[in-house]
């Protein structure tokens, strides 16, 4: 058998046991850091983060813009690749901001459903008077 150093003492080091001069000292901590605190969140002023301006390279050129002057840029980017979304939204946006007016439709009368290929004549003799309601 192999001689094996015994501990002063009736301390056996082992699993869990280890030595008793590389244990932590009384009031050390294991972790002296600590965890770290949670950052608080807050109310955020997204006014002026979007106020900020944006740098942007436009035709090659580095430039400086306003976030929303960026976003349509993008848009326009995405609709000339072929993209159907930033197109909707943008017009959206526009008639939003008032930049495209959408006019009102037209109306010249009600409609009249007869079955097809029926005269006008032809449907008054077989369902009677066409009403106006105005």
């Amino acid at each position: 058998m192999t001689d094996r150093k015994k501990p002063d003492g009736d301390y056996e080091v082992g699993h869990g046991r280890p030595p008793k001069d590389t244990r932590w000292k009384k009031g050390q901590s294991g972790n002296p850091k600590g965890r770290p605190k949670s950052r608080k969140t807050g109310p955020v002023d997204i006014s002026a983060f979007l106020d900020e301006p944006v740098a942007m390279k436009i035709n090659g050129k580095a430039r400086k813009i306003h976030p929303f002057e960026a976003m349509v840029w993008r848009m326009v980017q995405q609709m000339m690749k072929g993209e159907i979304t930033p197109l909707i939204r943008l017009v959206e946006l526009c008639e939003d901001h008032g930049l495209i007016d959408t006019p009102p439709p037209e109306s010249d009368g009600g409609v009249m459903v007869a079955p097809k290929g029926i005269t006008p004549e032809q449907y008054v003799k077989q369902y009677g008077e066409i009403i106006d309601d105005e």
